[in-house]
Formats: C-alpha cells, sequence, structure tokens
C-alpha cells in the first residue's frame, strides 16, 4: 500500500467532484506543499455566517419555487452538456458520498481519540485526512446547499435506523429527515446564534406549517421547543405577537388535533368523547428521548400524499410532543400579566385529553403516560391551575385511579402535590369527602359492601395526598385527618376498611414528625394488637370446620370470597389476608426507621418483638431458649412464629438488615407467605 493513500483517494474525489460541481474549482494541493490549514473546529457549525447559511440551506429544502443555482450553472439552451449531466449524476449520487466520506471521518475521529497514530501513518495522519476531508465538503456545502442538507438528511435517517430491520424499514419523506438533522443541529447551537437567525426560522416554521403531515408538525415544535429554551425573551412587541400567534398558537393546535384523533363521540353530545378502541403504537422504549416524540416511520415518501393519510396513528407521538414541549413555549409566549390569556388554550387541550385519562384498559397505556406527563408538566405552573383543577381532582375521585404503572405514579405524585398546594380548599374539599355517611342518612341505592368499598378507597386516596405532600405539609390538619381515622375505626370490624387504616398510619409516620402523631401512637398500638391476636386466634381454629371453609374457597365464585361478611373470617380469606400484610407492613416499617424518627414507638417495641434484634434467625434462636414453658409475656411476633412452625415446620428467614424494610409484596394468598417474616 502506498504512502498516504486515504488522503490520495480523498484528493482523487475532490478534484473529480470539484470540477463537476464547482465553477471555478481550486486546486487540490498535496500533504506536501500545501499551506498549513486552521484547525479541525471542536462545534460542529462556525460562528458568525455559517449559521444562518445552514438555516437558510434548510429552508431552501422546503422551497418548491426558489432557483437551484446547481442547475442553472449552465446555458439550459445547450442541447447536452456533459459537465451538467455530470454534475446531476454526482447530486443525485451525493448521499451515497458524504455516507462513505463520514464514515472515514467517523473511523479516523476513533483512532485519533485512542492515539493509534502509527497504525494510520501508511494511510495519512488522522489530522490531515480531516483536513482533507473538510476542504472536499465544505466548497459543495457553500455552492449546493439545499442537496448537501438533502443528502446528509437522508445518511442521518439511515445511519439512526441501522438497528432496525430491513422489512421494517419504510420510506420517509426529505423533509422529515432534514427537519430531524436539524432538530440535533440546533441543539448544539448557542442561544445568540438563534436569535441572529430569528428571520430565517419564521420563515421555516411559516412554510413548514404548509405541510399537514404530523411528523413535520411534531418538529417543527420540537424546534420551538429549543428555540425558547435557548434564546433571549423577545424585546420587539410585533415579533413576540408573530412569534405567540401565526407560530406557537399553530402549532400546538395541529399537534392538538393529532393528538384528539384517536377519539370518537360517544352520543350525540359533541363533548362525550371516548377513546377509540384498538391497539397504539408506544414509544417509550426508544432510547433517544426527543427523537423517539417526534419521530416516525410512514409508508409512503411523498409528502403530497400524506394529507389524507390517518392521522390516528401519531395521536400518541402528539400527546408525548405536548408533554414534552408544551409548558416550556407557553411559559416562554406569555409573560407577566398575560399568562392568565393561555388559560383558554390549556382547556381545550385538556378537554381532550381528559379522556384519555379516565381510560385504564391496556391498550390506552401509551396515551395514558403522555397524559399524566403533560398533566403533570402544566401543573407545575401555578397561573394554569383553573385549567386542569376540576379535571385532576375528578380523576383522583376515579374508582380505577390508581390502575396505572409506577411511572404514572410518579407523574400524578407532582400533579397531587400541586393540586392540593396552591389554594387552601382543595385538601378541605377532599377531607369532607373522606367524611363517614352520617347515621341518620338513608342510601336505597347502594348496598353495605360498596360502602365500606368506597370508604376504603377514600383512605387510600387520603394515604396517597399525604404521601404526595412534603414533610409536615399538613401538621395543622392532623386533628380533622386524625377524627377521620377514628371515625373510620368504627368499621373496624370490615378488613378492607382497616386495612387503608394501617395504611394511612404507615404514610403519616413517614410525612410528619414524631411530634405531631404522638397523639396517634395509643390508636396504633390498639390496633396493631387487635389485628395480631385476631391473626393468632385464626390460627388456632385448625378443625375440620376451618378446613371445609379452604375447601369452599377453591369453588366459590369471586363476589362471595371478596364479601368480608359471609362468616369465613379464616386467615385464607383475601381481604383478610391483605389486612394481615398491612399490620406486618406496619410493624415493619416502624422497626426499620430509626429510633430517633419514632422515640413513642419504643416503649411499645418490646410488645411486638421484645428486646432481640428483630425479625431474624438470631431472634428465634434466641426465643427459644428464653421462653420454654415460662408464663412470663411472649411478643405476638414470636407467638404468630411458634404457631406456624407447628403447623408447617420451616427453616427460612429473611435477612435482618438495619434500615431496610423485609416485606415487599403487594399482596399474599396465604398466611403461611408470611412465616419468614415472623
Amino acid at each position: 500500500m502506498p504512502p498516504d493513500y486515504l488522503i490520495t483517494l480523498i484528493e482523487g474525489l475532490t478534484t473529480l467532484c470539484h470540477y463537476c460541481l464547482l465553477e471555478c474549482p481550486s486546486p487540490v494541493l498535496s500533504p506536501l506543499n500545501q499551506p498549513p490549514l486552521p484547525p479541525v473546529p471542536s462545534q460542529p457549525y462556525a460562528p458568525g455566517t455559517t449559521a444562518s447559511q445552514i438555516i437558510s440551506n434548510l429552508i431552501h429544502v422546503f422551497s418548491t419555487s426558489s432557483n437551484q443555482k446547481d442547475l442553472s450553472g449552465r446555458d439550459s439552451s445547450t442541447s447536452f452538456d456533459p459537465i451538467l449531466a455530470a454534475r446531476r449524476v454526482l447530486l443525485s449520487n451525493l448521499p451515497r458520498v458524504i455516507s462513505s466520506i463520514t464514515s472515514v471521518f467517523r473511523i479516523v475521529t476513533e483512532v485519533d481519540k485512542q492515539n493509534h497514530h502509527r497504525e494510520w501513518w501508511i494511510m495519512g495522519t488522522p489530522k490531515i485526512v480531516k483536513q482533507h476531508i473538510l476542504s472536499f465538503l465544505s466548497p459543495i456545502s457553500l455552492n449546493h446547499g439545499s442537496n448537501f442538507m438533502a443528502a446528509i438528511a437522508v445518511v442521518w435517517h439511515e445511519n439512526r435506523n441501522t438497528m432496525i430491520p430491513q422489512i421494517r424499514k419504510n420510506k420517509v419523506a426529505i423533509e422529515v429527515n432534514t427537519l430531524q438533522f436539524f432538530l440535533a443541529y440546533i441543539q448544539q447551537t448557542s442561544g445568540s446564534q438563534l436569535i441572529e437567525t430569528w428571520q430565517a426560522l419564521l420563515g421555516l416554521w411559516k412554510d413548514g406549517l404548509q405541510i399537514t403531515y404530523p411528523l413535520v408538525q411534531f418538529h417543527l415544535l420540537g424546534i420551538l421547543h429549543e428555540f425558547v429554551l435557548r434564546s433571549p425573551l423577545l424585546e420587539d412587541k410585533k415579533s413576540q405577537k408573530i412569534f405567540r400567534f401565526d407560530i406557537a398558537h399553530k402549532l400546538i393546535e395541529a399537534c392538538s388535533t393529532v393528538a384528539c384523533d384517536s377519539l370518537e363521540q360517544t352520543t350525540w353530545l359533541w363533548r362525550n368523547l371516548a377513546v377509540r378502541p384498538g391497539p397504539q403504537s408506544d414509544i417509550s422504549s426508544r432510547d433517544d428521548e426527543v427523537e423517539s416524540i417526534v419521530s416516525g416511520d410512514i409508508s409512503d415518501g411523498s409528502i403530497s400524499s400524506l394529507s389524507a393519510h390517518n392521522n390516528a396513528q401519531y395521536s400518541v407521538q402528539a400527546l408525548c410532543c405536548l408533554a414534552e414541549f408544551l409548558a416550556p413555549v407557553l411559559d416562554f409566549v406569555y409573560v407577566g400579566e398575560e399568562k392568565e390569556k393561555v388559560i383558554p388554550l390549556l382547556s381545550n387541550i385538556m378537554h381532550y385529553a381528559t379522556p384519555y385519562l379516565k381510560n385504564h384498559s391496556a391498550h390506552n397505556i401509551p396515551s395514558f403516560r403522555a397524559c399524566c406527563q403533560l398533566l403533570a408538566n402544566i401543573s407545575g405552573y401555578q397561573h394554569t391551575r383553573k385549567a386542569w383543577k376540576k379535571e385532576a381532582f375528578e380523576l383522583l375521585l376515579d374508582t380505577s385511579f390508581f390502575q396505572m404503572s409506577s411511572t404514572c405514579i410518579g407523574y400524578w405524585r407532582s400533579i397531587i402535590d400541586h393540586l392540593m398546594t396552591h389554594d387552601k380548599t382543595t385538601f378541605r374539599d377532599f377531607m369532607s369527602r373522606v367524611s363517614v355517611t352520617q347515621p341518620g342518612s338513608l342510601n336505597i341505592f347502594g348496598s353495605k359492601e360498596q360502602e365500606y368499598e368506597q370508604r376504603a378507597q377514600l383512605l387510600k386516596r387520603l394515604a396517597f395526598v399525604i404521601f404526595c405532600s412534603e414533610i409536615d405539609q399538613y401538621q395543622k390538619y392532623m386533628p380533622d385527618i386524625q377524627e377521620r381515622l377514628t371515625e373510620s375505626l368504627r368499621m373496624s370490624h370490615i378488613p378492607i376498611v382497616q386495612a387503608h387504616i394501617f395504611l394511612c398510619f404507615r404514610v403519616l409516620l413517614v410525612r410528619m414528625t414524631s411530634h405531631h402523631v404522638t397523639s396517634l401512637w395509643p390508636v396504633i398500638i390498639t390496633e396493631m394488637v387487635q389485628v395480631f391476636t385476631q391473626i393468632e386466634y385464626d390460627l388456632c381454629t385448625d378443625s375440620e370446620e376451618f378446613s371445609s371453609h379452604l375447601r369452599r374457597i377453591s369453588t366459590l365464585d369471586s363476589s362471595w370470597v371478596m364479601n368480608s361478611g359471609n362468616g369465613l373470617n379464616a386467615h385464607n380469606h383475601p381481604a383478610w389476608l391483605h389486612l394481615y400484610l398491612s399490620v406486618c407492613k406496619l410493624l415493619d416499617m416502624t422497626v426499620a426507621l430509626p429510633a430517633n424518627v419514632l422515640p413513642q414507638f419504643q416503649m411499645y417495641r418490646w410488645a411486638f418483638i421484645g428486646d432481640s434484634p428483630p425479625l431474624s434467625s438470631e431472634y428465634s434462636d434466641r426465643g427459644e431458649n428464653k421462653y420454654p414453658d415460662s408464663p412470663e409475656f411472649v411478643p405476638h411476633i414470636k407467638r404468630l412464629a411458634n404457631l406456624l412452625n407447628k403447623k408447617l415446620p420451616s427453616d427460612e428467614r429473611l435477612p435482618f438488615n438495619p434500615g431496610q424494610l423485609l416485606l415487599s409484596m403487594p399482596n399474599i394468598n396465604s398466611i403461611v407467605q408470611l412465616q419468614p417474616f415472623f
């Protein structure tokens, strides 16, 4: 292989391409006699006019009437011009050329970072190779900007989809590819350069809005989002008005229109909307967050044929775009006293988002998650409260509220915190819902089981609201909270209600400092002792009647099994098992928390676990030697462990680590599953 072989190839390619594409091609100098070249810039753009030139070239991609300099260099009246023909062929194959050159540039850069220079000396040092590549591409980008940007867009799309199987690759419009590249480009651009190209960007947004294809609108909104993040506030009132009404509003409305295409009217009332049944595309598994939000595949590469395309398949992407970009854009567009004017626009968006939030079916998971993120982001701005307060409060009280993933629960923690914090009346309104129905009231349309279920669900929501708060945020409401819990304890014979009372106890202990829950400890200890005594009683009732109950469970319908008032108070009833797990989780948490966090519990600790290290094999071994046939008091956990070991001997123990919880399961199917804990 001759020396500097790679450099020689690039020089030959430069000579051929520049001769055909440039009007006055400059001679290519060899690396031996060429003048010193400027250093390779570390940024992907040059300061000053380069950014404006690139943005202008991008806009030319969308222009259909602009004169193409690359094809008009020669006289069109000539019957046949070999240079013009060669130019056309080269421009049509420019994506292949750039793809090859970028591959070489990438490999050379990797080698340069690894300091493997000597292996490359025979082909050319990395610095000289990169300088020749830039010398080859720079004149082409300046003289054929539109073609160059289109070729870059094609190469960009091909490289980013290398992991997608070939059978799944579809044609993507060149406008989408170009916008994808441009979005990545401006993420590396400073705000001052974006301000300098304000007029060019304004033309890009206006021209792009004429294209009704959803992916174009998503990318334009993404570019708008990057602009508001990186650019200072526009001082010109006229520019602010144009930016708000001609750009921001139209882009948001375009995305909102696509977002509601998966909704349908259920009745003749046009305001009554529901999610259309059917699968939805889930883009949450994509690695690149911004790219996964705004990009997608289509079946035809022609923008003109996409106007009649079904936009419902892009509704999830539209919701994700709004969730990611809407709040920052509106916060930039509406400033000062004008922020209240955003309410009508947000109210319209919430009208379309609420049906997705009410639907907890499996096929609606992608849209539900996107709308949760959307609501969480806009709820962070206090001036938007009027647009979403009513809907969020109703969704909190919905019977299927907790049927969501852990990711959505995280979004709702932020939503509930903002809902209850921004005014003083919302939490009081919620507490009024938790109050027990007065004894004199008559409910002829509901059963006792429904009333108990509703009471339990309200307690669960109370626990969640407190959990979403800051430490001691609701300490002034502790008398009201304790009163609601005391009222609910009148239903202590109902296991599902009592289980959620224990859930409230757990949340209060971690969200309130110790001196604010002092009056609550007598109630907590009393209820814990009663439930542990109930577990002990159930374990002692090992009789033929109990065995017959177990046989009946296997043949009963679920509605009878879930009815805790059927007399089956054995330890395999689902409602009672849930109660037993709840009290064990409360004890597990009180043991795991430091003594200075729960000083009151230390006075009662001996009654549950004794003085030895709790819930461990060491404690069990000591207990067997310390209480052989002794009339002294035996802690509840030890008594339950002895009863379970008599019924089902087992040496399984949970490893005890200070400060860590032992129980993490959401439910149990048998009390035997708690044996390692005891």
